[in-house]
């Protein structure tokens, strides 16, 4: 079995590697440029009903495997695949239907389904460092991470900064305010961890105490002397805000029963309504990575949960959370063709095997 770090040689002699995308450090910030300007072009093919599929060679089939339930990252990355002609192989709630139920580790399902010699695989794994310990074992297929458990996810923090880019021009220069379930929230992580790359960003992290963004970030942000704060006070943050960042409470992975409850009753102190968004800026965005709770929603222990970002507000011009929703098809068909044009090369064959 070929290790991740195996350095693959190309017909034309250029050496490589796999190009996984694990998290926003495999990520240098002119490559991000470089995607960015990809997404633009492909959100105006697709606007303009212009054909992908020859963007890439598609020789084998993508796996989509996704252990966690998606609706945006699994669909979006399946409709970007789709559209650059790539066959897809899919399943949804992998640790119920797969083999993950019966006991089998990551690294047996990852060795197998790289067995399989396919283009590429867009993972969703239910733990955290589980995408690392997949991609040490695919060998020569690249692997994307949809993201793990309460560690990262790289491809939502680059919508996510794409959004922010197309509506306000940069990602740096921004003030951040990023509110909810800050612990449990990987996304939120992500975006801290590549917005902070920027010049000029000052942050606002706003939730409960038990909810607070965890230290491994904030003291990322500390050795960068970037600035940041934590508040509870909704309407000041969002005062302040360029770019409201606003997460649902993360309920499936609280495990005490007692803790959630109470969880939920500070969660409605949080939520954005009329009221809240009011308090923005009108040049400021609301953006979520969605989903977001629907008022009166009981989940499957049968508990209430509060809504985090009330309907009421989608008509403001500033609750830009659907269209960040869709600008995630255009980026991640600019990261499969990334991930995949050094693999397929100007043959269109995969390189050789050492």
């Amino acid at each position: 079995m070929i290790d991740s770090n195996t350095v693959l040689k190309l017909e034309n002699d250029r050496l490589i590697r796999p190009r996984h995308i694990i998290g926003v450090d495999d990520f240098e910030l002119e490559q991000i440029d470089q995607l960015f300007k990809l997404a633009d072009d492909y959100k105006l093919k697709v606007q303009n009903k212009v054909d992908c599929r020859g963007d890439i060679n598609p020789i084998d089939p993508a796996i989509s495997f996704f252990e966690e339930p998606s609706t945006r990252t699994r669909f979006s990355f399946e409709m970007a695949a789709k559209r650059l002609g790539l066959a897809v192989l899919t399943t949804e709630a992998g640790k119920v239907f797969s083999s993950k139920a019966k006991g089998e580790s990551i690294e047996d399902t990852a060795i197998n389904l790289s067995g399989y010699s396919p283009s590429v695989v867009i993972g969703r794994f239910e733990h955290s460092g589980e995408a690392r310990r997949a991609a040490d074992q695919m060998g020569e297929v690249p692997l994307i991470n949809g993201g793990d458990g309460k560690g990262e996810h790289p491809t939502q923090a680059l919508l996510d900064a794409y959004t922010v880019q197309s509506i306000l021009g940069s990602v740096g220069g921004q003030r951040y305010v990023l509110g909810g379930d800050l612990l449990n929230g990987r996304t939120v992580h992500s975006l801290v961890e590549l917005s902070s790359r920027y010049e000029d960003n000052q942050y606002v992290f706003v939730s409960p105490e038990e909810l607070k963004m965890p230290e491994e970030i904030t003291d990322e942000l500390k050795n960068k002397n970037i600035e940041f704060e934590h508040t509870t006070d909704v309407e000041e943050a969002l005062n302040w805000a360029d770019v409201v960042y606003w997460t649902r409470l993360q309920a499936e992975r609280i495990t005490n029963r007692n803790e959630k409850l109470e969880m939920i009753k500070k969660q409605k102190r949080f939520a954005i309504g009329l009221k809240q968004i009011s308090s923005m800026k009108e040049h400021g965005i609301l953006l979520h990575p969605l989903p977001r709770v629907m008022p009166g929603f009981v989940d499957s222990a049968g508990d209430t949960l509060e809504a985090e970002i009330l309907p009421e507000v989608d008509n403001d011009s500033r609750a830009r959370y659907f269209e960040q929703s869709q600008n995630g098809m255009y980026t991640r068909m600019a990261l499969l063709r990334w991930a995949l044009e050094p693999m397929y090369g100007h043959t269109g064959k995969y390189p050789p095997k050492n």
